[in-house]
């Protein structure tokens, strides 16, 4: 069994497989099925549900967890959203693929970057842009980047696959996406390009929580009874 300490290096950045895992939305702990290594890197989808506000819908939240399996140098990866390197998709259960709903996109754009990942390390990154427009339909809004957004309809018991993949590519030429030297490779690196497949995620938007179960546990006491006198 591969060794767990590669956990103690977890970062969180904000910036159609049927055999997928199922949990519930409001699951944070759901992560899927890591895809197969490429030159060193490996990659998967994460899912959490963010706090709704008044009158909105409930809203997903993507990310990509990013994992260098090497013992080698670190390895760089050129992480620009404008560009959408993350292209998701969604698909009933059955494997019909549905097409993104459409929202107006009015926020800002995170900057591209050098994502440094040190051998035997695991990087979270944020896929879901801020700046979708949430619908106010009752229902779940599932958004990635650039144009992929989905708002999954409320009461509905039917689950939903999402995958998507990740191409990654050097910046063309200095300050590609950016300004300056962004787009300089950092010292020490080893840049990576290429494209993930993420397996599916299932997600059951509509999922009744997992009920509670209250287990008290208590030692055996010894009961002593007095002497008779």
């Amino acid at each position: 069994m591969r060794s767990l300490s590669f956990l103690a290096s977890l970062l969180t950045l904000a910036l159609p497989g049927v055999a997928a895992p199922s949990i519930a939305a409001s699951d944070t702990s759901l992560a899927g099925d890591w895809s197969e290594v490429r030159d060193g890197i490996r990659g998967r989808l994460a899912f959490t549900e963010a706090a709704s506000a008044p009158g909105q819908s409930r809203t997903g939240v993507i990310y990509l967890d990013l994992q260098n399996v090497s013992a080698g140098q670190p390895r760089c990866l050129y992480f620009a959203p404008a560009n959408s390197p993350v292209r998701c998709t969604l698909r009933t259960a059955k494997g019909e693929e549905i097409p993104p709903t459409g929202s107006e996109y009015s926020g800002a754009i995170p900057s591209p970057c050098w994502l440094t990942l040190p051998a035997d390390s695991v990087l979270r990154v944020r896929v879901t842009l801020g700046g979708f427009g949430v619908p106010a339909e009752p229902g779940l809004f599932v958004a990635g980047q650039i144009p992929d957004g989905w708002l999954l309809p409320a009461g509905s018991a039917e689950e939903y696959l999402l995958s998507a993949s990740v191409t990654i590519a050097d910046p063309k030429e200095p300050g590609d996406g950016g300004k300056g030297s962004a787009a300089a490779l950092p010292i020490g690196g080893k840049s990576w390009q290429g494209r993930l497949d993420l397996p599916a995620l299932r997600i059951a938007p509509n999922a009744a929580p997992a009920p509670y179960e209250i287990v008290i546990e208590s030692e055996p006491r010894e009961i002593v009874q007095p002497a008779n006198r």
